[in-house]
């Protein structure tokens, strides 16, 4: 696996967190983000682990129009048809993505100044469920 600034890594032993510069056990790629980025984790020798999202070049960190380009797909949870969509759990925190599916409309609004119409959800929790819904949107990353 290449460093930072791909410089490729000599040993396991001189991989460095760039979030908290300890010694880290390994670094990994865990899958690409809807914002074009890529989560990274690393494993310390304490059981901590860090994440943070690494980006191609400057312009994919900057804020896009959102495309709608909408993926239907049976749902992991209920086996029923319905829309992915992502949300930011953090808005800060770009690489803290989560994801749902969403079904039909049940009727009625959620909210007070913005009315926006009901509609059931299928919030996506479980790692093999998330696999399933990466691989649908093309970024799962294999891990080796």
């Amino acid at each position: 696996m290449n460093g930072l600034l791909g410089i490729p890594r000599t040993s396991a032993s001189d991989i460095i967190c760039i979030k908290c510069h300890k010694q880290a056990l390994a670094e990994k790629q865990i899958e690409r983000l809807p914002d074009g980025g890529t989560l990274i984790k690393t494993f310390h020798p304490d059981g901590k682990e860090c994440s943070w999202a690494e980006y191609d070049n400057i312009d994919d960190m900057m804020e896009r129009v959102r495309i709608k380009n909408p993926k239907i797909i049976i749902c992991p949870s209920c086996l029923k048809k319905g829309r992915i969509n992502h949300y930011y759990i953090n808005k800060r925190k770009k690489e803290n993505v989560s994801y749902l599916v969403v079904h039909e409309p049940i009727g009625g609004e959620w909210g007070r100044k913005s009315k926006v119409k009901r509609v059931r959800r299928c919030y996506i929790n479980e790692p093999v469920q998330r696999d399933i819904i990466l691989k649908k949107l093309g970024r799962y990353i294999e891990r080796k």
